[in-house]
């Protein structure tokens, strides 16, 4: 079968559920190690009998909502690719503003440190690192599955600023360490399972819940890494942390009774939604 006549076949089947056709060219072009360019110029060349029924199978998992991201194991953030599979979530655009956020601010700081919370496939903390060469990187994530992907993709750019650690948030992090007072990016869990927000059903079906929800309203990742703040008796010197915009008075009204004379400052993203936080410390 040619190029042209599965492109045909795929997109019917996408078209059907409800699912871009662009999809089609996506991955039959993952399938043979193209481009999409590529398939277009030729359209008439016959296909591999492995790549086809590779293809196929994809088309099967695409139209039963199988995010296209875990079909390819590819994803851009920040204009790089990253490597991600189902244990980590996909990278979000919004997330792309917060991280362009950290890189602006960060440039007139004297902090030295920065610490990528929930690292997941690493994206955060080697956009961070690949920008910031002046600031040390270290990416934290619980989750040892997670960390194999954030190291793969880090050998893919090797950054020596760069490292990561196995640490339920910032337990293995300790004032000795020396890297006070340090700044922490933190795309934590932060959806609630009690609250009226829709989640997309591909999201909730396929994206591990690990790294997407956090309690009954959100914030109980946030409100731990607080309390080890406290407890570890850490300077910190801000924290910047996504969430959605119901969310911003809660998290104002408990840091500031938590971090005496701490305040918080609310971005909007491109959309104009309250999407992100920082928390800035009184030392």
């Amino acid at each position: 079968m040619t190029i042209q006549n599965l492109l045909q076949w795929g997109s019917k089947q996408l078209l059907a559920s409800n699912t871009s056709q662009l999809d089609a060219e996506v991955l039959l072009a993952d399938c043979l190690d193209m481009n999409r360019a590529q398939l277009f110029s030729h359209t008439s060349l016959n296909i591999p009998e492995q790549a086809e029924k590779q293809f196929r199978q994809f088309i099967k998992k695409r139209t039963s909502g199988y995010p296209i991201a875990y079909l390819t194991k590819v994803k851009e953030f920040m204009e790089k690719e990253f490597y991600i599979d189902e244990n980590v979530l996909i990278p979000r655009p919004e997330t792309e503003e917060l991280v362009e956020i950290v890189i602006k601010e960060a440039q007139k700081s004297s902090v030295k440190t920065l610490i990528d919370l929930g690292t997941g496939s690493g994206c955060i903390a080697i956009s961070l690192a690949s920008k910031r060469k002046d600031k040390n990187v270290i990416g934290i994530d619980v989750s040892k599955e997670a960390l194999q992907i954030a190291k793969k993709n880090h050998q893919r750019y090797p950054l020596k600023n760069l490292h990561f650690l196995q640490s339920d948030l910032l337990e293995e992090i300790q004032k000795e360490d020396g890297l006070e007072p340090f700044c922490i990016v933190a795309n934590l869990p932060y959806i609630g399972t009690e609250t009226n927000r829709v989640i997309d059903p591909e999201v909730e079906q396929f994206e591990p819940h690990l790294a997407l929800f956090g309690g009954k309203d959100g914030l109980d990742y946030y409100r731990k890494t607080w309390k080890q703040i406290l407890q570890k008796e850490l300077k910190v010197h801000s924290m910047y942390m996504e969430i959605i915009p119901e969310q911003q008075h809660l998290i104002a009204k408990e840091t500031q009774l938590l971090f005496s004379g701490s305040t918080t400052q609310i971005y909007t993203d491109l959309s104009g939604k309250q999407r992100f936080i920082k928390l800035s410390f009184l030392h």
